[in-house]
Formats: C-alpha cells, sequence, structure tokens
C-alpha cells in the first residue's frame, strides 16, 4: 500500500492548522511503517500510488483530483470547508454560480464549483466534525454516506506541559491573555487588543503574520507582546499552560488546532462560537462567543479571569486524541477505500 499525502504548491511556504494537520498525520503514519510520501507534483506521478489523500477541497486542489483518477488512483479529500448551514446561502451561491457561466459562456467557474469538482471526484471525503459534515449536504449536495468525520489531534508534548519553559525563556509573568494564530483580519487579533487594553491585561500574540499593515494597528497597543512563531512543541504547550487563558475570537473556525491544545493543556478558553467542533464544549471554563458583540466578550474574558486563574477550578475537559490515534483512524478509512 503506497500512500501519497497531497496539497497545494504554496501550501507549505505558511504556518497554520493545515500545515500542523498534514505533517502530523505524515510523521505518524512513517512511525506506524506505512509507505507514505509527501507528494511533489514537480517528481512524482500519481500513478505509482495505490491512494492519494488530498488535504483542502479548495486552493485549485481540483486539478488535483483530476490527475489522480486519470491514473487510476484512489482519492480521499479531506474538505477543510468553513461552517455554513444556510439552506438560502446554498441557493443563493448556486445562482450566482449559474448567472457566472452563462454570462461568460461557460468560460468562468467560481472557486465553489471548483471545489464541488474536487468532493464529487474523491472516493471518500474526510469531515472534522458533524457541522462540516452538514456543511458539505447541504452546500454542495454530497452524499453523507460518502463522508467520514476524523478529527484533528494534538502532539503528545501538550498533554503534560512544563509551564516554567515559557516563563523563563521570556521572562514573562503568569498574568497575561493568550492568543495563538496567523495574524489577519479572519482572526480578530486587533479587537482583542482593544478589548483586553479595556481589561487592562496583557495580551500575547503567537504566529505568523499575514497581513503587515493589520499587524501595524495591533502593534499601536503597548500591551501586546508579538513573540513570533513558536515552534517548539513543548514551549508552546508551556505557553498555554502559563497564561490566564486562551482567545480565539476568529470570524469563524473549522476545528481550530489551538483550542485542541489549549484543552489538552488544562488552559480556559475563549472563543468564536462559529466553529465546525463536534466535541463536547458545554464546559464552565470553554465559552463560545458571538464575536460581534464586544460587551459579552469582555464579560466573558472577565468571567474566565475571575473564576479559573486556579487551574485546580477545571474538574473536567472534553477528550482530545493524539496525533498518533488521529493517524491510526486515517490508516483503517485508506484501507477500507482501497479494499472496495
Amino acid at each position: 500500500m503506497k500512500i501519497a499525502l497531497a496539497y497545494s504548491p504554496f501550501l507549505l511556504s505558511r504556518t497554520g492548522g493545515l500545515q500542523e494537520q498534514l505533517l502530523s498525520i505524515y510523521n505518524e503514519l512513517y512511525k506506524l511503517d506505512v509507505n507514505v510520501k509527501l507528494f511533489s507534483i514537480d517528481n512524482d506521478n500519481f500513478s505509482n500510488f495505490d491512494l492519494v489523500h488530498i488535504f483542502d477541497a479548495e486552493t485549485c486542489n481540483f486539478r488535483l483530483v483530476e490527475e489522480a483518477k486519470k491514473h487510476n488512483t484512489k482519492i480521499i479529500v479531506s474538505s477543510i470547508i468553513a461552517p455554513n448551514e444556510s439552506q438560502y446561502l446554498a441557493l443563493r451561491d448556486d445562482l450566482i454560480e449559474k448567472s457566472v457561466k452563462l454570462l461568460s459562456h461557460n468560460s468562468l467557474t467560481l472557486t465553489k464549483e471548483q471545489t464541488r469538482w474536487s468532493l464529487n471526484g474523491a472516493d471518500a471525503i474526510i469531515a472534522l466534525g458533524e457541522v462540516e459534515k452538514n456543511t458539505l449536504q447541504i452546500q454542495y449536495g454530497i452524499n453523507k454516506n460518502k463522508i467520514h468525520i476524523i478529527s484533528n489531534g494534538v502532539s503528545n508534548d501538550f498533554f503534560s506541559p512544563i509551564t516554567a519553559l515559557f516563563t523563563k525563556k521570556y521572562n514573562i509573568n503568569k498574568d497575561f491573555i493568550l492568543c495563538v494564530g496567523s495574524i489577519y483580519p479572519l482572526k480578530n487579533q486587533l479587537k482583542l487588543a482593544e478589548i483586553t487594553k479595556e481589561l487592562g491585561k496583557k495580551l500575547i500574540l503567537v504566529g505568523d503574520i499575514r497581513d503587515q499593515q493589520y499587524f501595524e494597528k495591533i502593534k499601536r497597543y503597548t500591551h501586546v507582546e508579538y513573540l513570533g512563531v513558536i515552534k517548539d512543541k513543548n514551549l508552546l504547550a508551556s505557553a498555554y499552560a502559563s497564561a490566564s487563558l486562551l482567545s480565539l475570537i476568529s470570524e469563524h473556525e473549522i476545528m481550530p488546532l489551538v483550542v485542541l491544545e489549549a484543552i489538552a493543556s488544562n488552559t480556559p478558553i475563549l472563543m468564536t462560537d462559529n466553529h465546525s467542533m463536534s466535541i463536547d464544549l458545554n464546559l464552565d471554563h470553554i465559552k463560545e462567543v458571538d464575536i460581534s458583540n464586544d460587551l459579552k466578550i469582555k464579560e466573558q474574558l472577565q468571567y474566565l479571569l475571575d473564576n479559573y486563574t486556579n487551574r485546580s477550578n477545571i474538574t473536567r475537559k472534553p477528550t482530545v486524541m493524539s496525533w498518533t490515534d488521529i493517524a491510526k483512524k486515517h490508516l483503517i478509512l485508506y484501507r477500507k477505500i482501497l479494499n472496495q
């Protein structure tokens, strides 16, 4: 069984959750003695593989699906679709799509149609949770039997963080709010900077800068400290363990790794309510919030700060799986599709 993991050519030029997912699954499959390879468009051919697993149905990856089908290679696609369960929006998008095709005499296609090509061409689709599965059915008309739910995982380092690593390296005390993620408007760090200033709390940002102009606006806040990308998993786990809480008030998320990492590290969390996570988040130390409501964001941050400075107050947390266990789930699906 020869497996190729394929992705957009530019994916690994930056850091983020999808990159972490891809590389973690690759590393764990390799440890399990699976014949797996990161597919190179320049040097590899799909005819040399039994199955290709394509990460992300968007970003023109339908071309990868087309090429794999030419060689009769089995195809699994991790959809990575933002949550959207609105029937109205599905009908609206379909109308726009038909109008563009009509006006352009079929010479133009929209991203959604290209994504549909990727999904329809796959032998199986992996969704990260029930919300993403519902979105695939409603927005793209995918048969539910084609969709398999496998969540993201976390590195084992996050289950037993060492607090002192982070505070010692950066000479930071433990009284701060942490935000981990690429810095650009979707992640909403500017709003978080404004609200944490009102609360009088230090804000630590970790992640790559995807929008420099946006970052320049954030830098004006003197209570904000930017630490760049932290690649060392032990150090990042220590950052979660040292923080008063993690805040992720993005416009939308699918299954954010930073939330799973914070859960594993026993860290209080304030996060957007617009996400596709299917694990039980109905716990007092994990708050979901409408990001358009600044007052509610501020109130929930203050509640977590008031009640969970002492981590011993966290008596229960959701179950988060390691990347090792997630890779084993992928391997089971690979074998199932190859045996069809």
